[in-house]
C-alpha cells in the first residue's frame, strides 16, 4: 500500500535532524470531501464561474497543515509537508534550504510544474526586500527591481539573492511513479488519478522539498481550481 511504502521511504531518508516524519491524525484534517462538494453545500457563489470568494489560505509549518478559508470560514483542512533540510526557521537567502514565513500571495498557476501542479508566491515579498536591504544581503538597486515586479503584480525572478520560485505543489515525481506502479491493475478510489496518494489514508509522510509547500497531487488539484491568482497567503512557523 502506499502509506506504507512511504513509511519506508520515510525512514530510509532519515538523516539526523534534516528530515522529520510527519504522523497526520486523521481528526486534524479534511473534511475529506471533496473541495466541490464542501463549496455547494456551503452554498458559495464562485467569483467568475469557478473561484472561492475570498479566498484566502493559512499554512502552519509546525503543524502540517494548509487551511483553506472563504473570507472568515473555513472551508477545508489538508495535509502539507514542507523543506526536507531546516523545516524550522524563516527563509533568508537562495539555497538556504527554508520555507519562508509571512504574508504572501499567489502570482501564478503552473499546470506545467515539476511536481505535477503549482500555486506561484510572490516571494521575497516587500518586507522581505525591505528587511535584506536593512541586512545588506542586497543592494537598494537590486531591491528596486524586484519591488518593480511586485508592484506590477509580477512573480519575482526566480534566481535572485534571497530565493524564490516559492510554491505550493503537488507530490514528489518519484513517489508518484512508485504509486503508479502499486496501483497498476488495483482499485483506485473515485476521484483519484494514476499515481495519486490518497489524503484520506495518509498517515504518515517525511517534509521534501526545498523551501517549497508540498501536498497531494487530490489536493493541489483542488486548489489549482479553486484559489485565483492574487489570493492571500499567510506562512506561519
Amino acid at each position: 500500500m502506499a502509506v506504507l511504502l512511504l513509511m519506508t521511504v520515510a525512514t530510509r531518508s532519515a538523516r539526523g535532524e534534516f528530515y522529520k516524519d510527519i504522523t497526520y491524525d486523521p481528526a486534524q484534517y479534511g473534511p475529506d470531501t471533496p473541495l466541490g462538494d464542501i463549496v455547494t453545500q456551503a452554498g458559495l457563489t464562485l467569483d467568475a464561474g469557478q473561484y472561492v470568494p475570498n479566498a484566502r489560505l493559512e499554512v502552519s509549518k509546525s503543524t502540517y497543515k494548509l487551511r483553506l478559508f472563504s473570507g472568515d470560514r473555513l472551508l477545508k483542512t489538508y495535509r502539507i509537508q514542507i523543506s526536507g533540510k531546516y523545516p524550522v526557521g524563516d527563509k533568508k537567502r537562495r539555497g538556504d534550504g527554508r520555507t519562508p514565513e509571512g504574508t504572501y500571495r499567489v502570482c501564478r498557476h503552473n499546470r506545467a510544474s515539476r511536481y505535477y501542479r503549482s500555486l506561484i508566491l510572490n516571494y521575497p515579498n516587500a518586507s522581505d526586500i525591505d528587511e535584506a536591504v536593512a541586512a545588506k544581503r542586497i543592494t537598494e538597486a537590486k531591491a528596486a527591481g524586484l519591488r518593480a515586479a511586485l508592484e506590477a503584480g509580477k512573480c519575482p525572478p526566480s534566481n535572485t539573492s534571497l530565493g524564490g520560485d516559492i510554491l505550493i505543489h503537488g507530490q514528489n515525481p518519484k513517489v508518484t511513479a512508485q504509486v503508479r506502479r502499486e496501483q497498476r491493475g488495483r482499485h483506485r478510489r473515485e476521484g483519484l488519478e494514476p499515481g495519486d496518494l490518497d489524503p484520506a489514508t495518509l498517515k504518515l509522510l517525511y517534509n521534501w522539498t526545498l523551501g517549497c509547500v508540498g501536498m497531494t497531487n487530490p489536493d493541489i488539484r483542488e486548489l489549482y481550481q479553486y484559489v485565483p491568482d492574487g489570493a492571500v497567503v499567510v506562512i506561519a512557523p
